[in-house]
């Protein structure tokens, strides 16, 4: 009895968005044309472009759109599902530019300092798809 509650009126999501802009008006969604590429995963796409050339998470995620964390987790899947081809995941791990120590514990991370010297300057690892 003694808690000072206050009752708030249940929250109407849609009250204020007009008719036009709501999700379920199918017109409000343009289709865009497609290019070949979409028909695959990004993480298809990710392998794809390691098989031609090595880069590093922060330009994987900009060139599909996703976050590093992201870009990450699919490098992480692509070293398992690799385990049963002839290919393989060759990793340059991070390496700070200070002192140059390169043994972190995961090479497949981007560490924010460096464990030795603790400078913040630390270069991304890199990533590629060969054949093994």
């Amino acid at each position: 009895m003694g808690h000072n509650r206050v009752a708030y009126p249940p929250a109407r999501t849609t009250a204020f968005i007009p008719r036009r802009y709501r999700a379920s008006d199918k017109s409000f969604f343009i289709r865009v044309p497609t290019s070949d590429m979409d028909d695959q995963t990004t993480r298809e796409r990710i392998l794809d472009t390691l098989r031609e050339r090595p880069d590093t998470p922060s330009g994987l995620a900009e060139a599909f759109g996703v976050s590093r964390g992201t870009v990450l987790t699919h490098v992480r899947h692509l070293s398992k599902s690799l385990d049963d081809t002839d290919e393989e995941l060759l990793v340059k791990p991070p390496e700070c530019r200070e002192c140059g120590f390169d043994g972190f514990d995961d090479p497949v991370n981007v560490p924010s300092r460096c464990p030795e010297c603790k400078h913040e300057n630390v270069e991304e690892p890199a990533f590629v798809v060969e054949a093994a």
